[in-house]
C-alpha cells in the first residue's frame, strides 16, 4: 500500500539566494550581510521594514513547503565523517550548486553531462527538458547524476 510523503520544508527563490549572497554559514549569523541582503536584493519588497532582526525576516521569508520525494530515515553510526562547520560555508561568488538528481521518465532540469549508477558508462549529454531514459537492470531504480566532468569526450572532439 502507498502512503503519500508529507511536504518539507525547504528554501525558496529567496532563500536561495540569501544563501549564495552570504553562505550557508552566514544564513544564521551574518546579521550585516543578511541586511544588505535585505537592501540590495530584488526580493526586497518581500521584507518589511522592521525592528526584528534581519536574520528572523529572511528565516520568515525564506522557506517553503514542498511535497517530498523521499524520508531521511536513520543515521548510521560512523557513516558520515563530522566536519568543521568554517569549512560548510559557501564564500559569496562560490561555484552554483549541481542540479539534483533526478529520477527515470523525469524532464531533464539542466542542459549538460549526466551519469546513472544503474548503468556502467551512462554518462550522456541531455538538453533541458529531455526525458531521463529507465534502464533495465539488477541495480533497481534508474536515477540519473549531474556529471562533476562537463567536458566533452575526446572521441567527440
Amino acid at each position: 500500500m502507498f502512503t503519500p510523503l508529507n511536504k518539507c520544508r525547504t528554501f525558496n527563490d529567496i532563500g536561495l539566494d540569501a544563501l549564495k549572497a552570504v553562505g550557508r554559514a552566514g544564513l544564521w549569523s551574518d546579521e550585516e550581510g543578511l541586511q544588505k541582503f535585505i537592501r540590495e536584493s530584488n526580493h526586497s519588497v518581500m521584507f518589511p521594514c522592521s525592528k526584528s532582526s534581519a536574520q528572523s525576516q529572511v528565516q520568515s521569508e525564506a522557506i517553503t513547503e514542498r511535497p517530498c520525494k523521499w524520508y531521511f530515515v536513520e543515521l548510521l553510526e560512523g557513516e558520515f565523517e563530522d566536519s568543521d562547520p568554517e569549512l560548510m560555508a559557501d564564500p559569496p561568488g562560490s561555484m552554483p550548486l549541481p542540479p539534483p538528481r533526478m529520477g527515470s521518465s523525469e524532464k531533464c532540469p539542466h542542459t549538460g553531462w549526466w551519469f546513472s549508477p544503474a548503468h556502467h558508462n551512462s554518462r550522456r549529454y541531455f538538453r533541458e527538458g529531455a526525458i531521463f531514459p529507465k534502464f533495465e537492470s539488477d541495480y533497481g531504480y534508474t536515477f540519473w547524476i549531474w556529471s562533476p566532468d562537463q567536458s566533452i569526450p575526446s572521441l567527440l572532439r
